[in-house]
């Protein structure tokens, strides 16, 4: 996974201590100053531009006394990518942790991964075949993977050996559009080229790596659902994963 730090309920705790219980989705104007530092100095250790996401998971990772968070649900709705401002980071922490609880009691709160931004060649979503353990199916495009999770772009499609990424079938999809950073933070869709649009966005090697990815995962992770994947210099990156036996901790640290 790319570098990241967790934001969980102990500090959403914090957040809330001064709303009245029947009145929590009426969080600050502006994250606590002592709450926006603690942010903002996990950012800087971060280090460049970074992506947020809304996480209904939080698992400890095997035999690690690091964290180690899991992503699933349907991410495209709360996400904020290639954000490049503390300000703007912090925002976005308010409004995921304002929009959570919304619509989840305190118990159920997700928590919030900030990730370090991987400006992805191709993205990918890969899913555990429901009838056959061995079999992969995964959907790819080029660019950032928002369309991907919002369902916006008709992607690329594989079914694998999950033992050696060999191809068992392949569809090429319609990928008129990408997502693609901008230079001042956030990202931008702009038209597909043509020649590429004509192209699978992944080969035999990055679909080799991909099984193998996933096969990684397993091992760190416990069985999954699905992964999303990001291809950036040379090599797949985590970005999100849904376990099949979800588990909830209580806390999750920040740094």
């Amino acid at each position: 996974m790319p570098r990241a730090f967790v934001l969980g309920r102990t500090l959403f705790k914090r957040l809330t201590a001064a709303v009245r219980p029947d009145d929590l989705g009426a969080l600050p104007a502006k994250l606590p100053a002592d709450l926006h530092r603690e942010v903002a100095d996990a950012l800087r250790a971060l280090g460049g531009s970074c992506a947020i996401r809304r996480s209904p998971l939080e698992k400890g990772p095997k035999s690690s006394g690091s964290w180690q968070a899991v992503t699933g649900g349907r991410p495209e709705r709360e996400t904020y990518l290639h954000l490049t401002d503390v300000a703007e980071v912090s925002e976005a922490v308010r409004r995921i942790w304002g929009a959570g609880h919304q619509t989840a009691p305190p118990p159920a709160l997700v928590a919030i991964v900030v990730q370090r931004f991987i400006l992805p060649e191709v993205c990918a979503v890969v899913r555990r075949d429901r009838a056959d353990d061995g079999v992969l199916h995964a959907q790819s495009t080029l660019g950032v993977g928002d369309l991907l999770a919002a369902g916006l772009v008709v992607p690329d499609r594989h079914t694998l050996r999950k033992r050696d990424g060999s191809v068992l079938a392949a569809a090429l999809g319609r990928k008129a559009q990408m997502s693609v950073p901008r230079p001042d933070g956030g990202v931008v869709r702009v038209p597909v080229p043509a020649r590429a649009a004509r192209q699978l966005a992944v080969d035999e090697a990055k679909l080799t790596a991909m099984a193998a990815t996933f096969r990684g995962a397993e091992e760190t992770l416990g069985p999954l659902v699905s992964l999303a994947l990001a291809w950036s210099a040379g090599r797949w990156f985590v970005t999100s994963a849904v376990p099949t036996m979800p588990e909830q901790q209580e806390d999750v640290m920040l740094g």
